[in-house]
Parts: structure tokens; C-alpha cells; sequence
């Protein structure tokens, strides 16, 4: 099993519940700190099935997909298919790009499972959980479900606990300080306070996502631009006349040498 998705958005977690899960139904568990011993733990994991092997970020210790390394790799997960073992080898991954596609057939890799990012629904599920009692009964989980959707779960939760300081910072301009001190803000934190908090991270929530490489041709990049800048200064549909000029210069360069 090859669970892939973005830094932070619960892939380890997912991998803690699966060794939990595998305890209970009576499975050793083993969690490997390299996937360079998978081979070595494999041998071992045999002796003592039914049994779950665990491993982590895959693509940062294997980087090059010709490389030994995952050539060691593919053997190794080649070497457990047989009938007669019951191991299950459970890896995570941040860039399935890094990998070799001959990695991910059937039977080395039988069930790749992707986790997004929590979507709007999900989003209001987390704040539900990390806010508890401190939220408003009137709060618009909606809204603030939508705000969070596609924020890391780390990032949802760091939004729940600034608005606590939000929440503090509202009442105590509308109540006195003594007051404040002896009450309490469960039931106060609103949408508001979520939303002050999570606009505060903008910064850090761009920093966070992904990139993805720009592969497009260098012609296509700049007419990209001037068409983009003769839109803006000229209005109308230059941009979109640009960039079929482009596709169809880069598409004569790519059939020339």
C-alpha cells in the first residue's frame, strides 16, 4: 500500500491507525526508519506473519528512480507476493513524481491511496474538533469550513488556537478588564475570531502548498506574459490570440531540429 499526499495532511497519522488496527487483529508490526532496511526487515517481518511492515517518506531517501536503492526496493516488494507469505507493507510518500513507475504496478504496489487536503466539509469536522466548547452555539461552521478548505489539518488547528486570542482581544474591548478575567471565553470564540486567525496565516498557508514545476516552453511562458500585459493595458481578448500564437510556434520549433 502507497499512501501519497501533501507535507502534513495525515499520512503519518494514517500510518499510526494502520499499525493500531494491525495490533488488534493480532499482526506484529514492524516500522522500519529506512526503507533502505525494508529488505533485511521483510526477511524478519516472514518469520513472525501475519505481519505489517511500516515506512515513511519514501521519496526523500530514494530520490533517484534508477538508482540501486530502488532497485534494491523493488526486489524486496517483489520478493512478498508469494501465496504463501501474509506481510503487507504499508509506505508513505510526498512527491510520486520521484519515484519509478515500475515501483507502482500491481504487485509490488496494489492499493496507492491518495489523501487530499480536508475539503470545506471536512475542514468544519476539524475546527468542531479542536474548538469544542469554546465555540459560539451560533457559530457558521459553513463559512468557516469554506475559509479552511485547503488548509493542512496543522494549519486548522493553529487557526482554532489563535482565535482564541482573537476572542480575547474582542470582548475585552466591549467588557472590563476585571470582568474578563473572571469569566471564561467558552462559548464565545465566533466565525469571526476563526476567520481574523486564519487571514493571519495567509503568508504561511502560500508557503505550504505544493509547487508544481512549470514545464511549459520558454516561448510559451513569455507569451504567457504578453498576452497577460496587452490584456491589462488594451483590454479585450489579446491573451487568449498570444498564447494560440505561441502553441503554434512552439508546435512548429518541436516537429523542426
Amino acid at each position: 500500500v502507497l499512501m501519497v499526499g501533501d507535507y502534513g495532511v495525515g499520512k503519518t497519522l494514517a500510518l499510526w491507525i494502520a499499525a493500531k488496527k494491525s495490533v488488534d487483529a493480532g499482526r506484529t508490526v514492524f516500522y522500519a526508519k529506512t526503507v533502505l532496511d525494508m529488505a533485511k526487515i521483510l526477511q524478519v517481518a516472514k518469520q513472525y506473519q501475519p505481519a505489517t511492515v511500516l515506512a515513511e517518506d519514501l521519496d526523500m531517501v530514494i530520490s533517484d528512480p534508477q538508482s540501486t536503492e530502488m532497485e534494491q526496493l523493488r526486489q524486496a516488494l517483489d520478493g512478498i507476493t508469494n501465496k504463501t507469505d501474509d506481510v503487507l507493507v504499508a509506505l508513505t510518500t510526498n512527491h510520486i513524481d520521484k519515484l519509478d513507475p515500475a515501483l507502482l504496478r500491481p504487485g509490488r504496489c496494489d492499493l496507492l491511496v491518495k489523501i487530499e487536503r480536508p475539503d470545506a466539509k471536512a475542514a468544519a469536522k476539524l475546527v468542531r474538533h479542536y474548538g469544542g466548547k469554546l465555540l459560539a452555539k451560533d457559530l457558521d461552521i459553513e463559512s468557516v469550513g469554506a475559509a479552511l478548505a485547503g488548509h493542512l489539518p496543522a494549519e486548522i488547528m493553529e487557526a482554532v488556537n489563535r482565535s482564541k486570542m482573537s476572542c480575547i482581544d474582542r470582548l475585552s474591548r466591549v467588557v472590563s478588564a476585571d470582568q474578563l478575567r473572571s469569566e471564561t471565553i467558552e462559548g464565545h470564540v465566533t466565525e469571526e475570531d476563526i476567520l481574523h486567525a486564519t487571514h493571519s496565516m495567509k503568508m504561511q498557508h502560500e508557503l505550504l502548498k505544493m509547487k508544481v514545476k512549470d514545464t511549459r516552453h520558454p516561448l510559451e511562458k513569455f507569451g504567457k506574459a504578453i498576452g497577460e500585459s496587452l490584456n491589462i493595458r488594451l483590454g479585450g481578448n489579446w491573451q487568449n490570440a498570444s498564447e494560440k500564437a505561441v502553441e503554434e510556434a512552439v508546435g512548429s520549433l518541436n516537429g523542426s531540429n
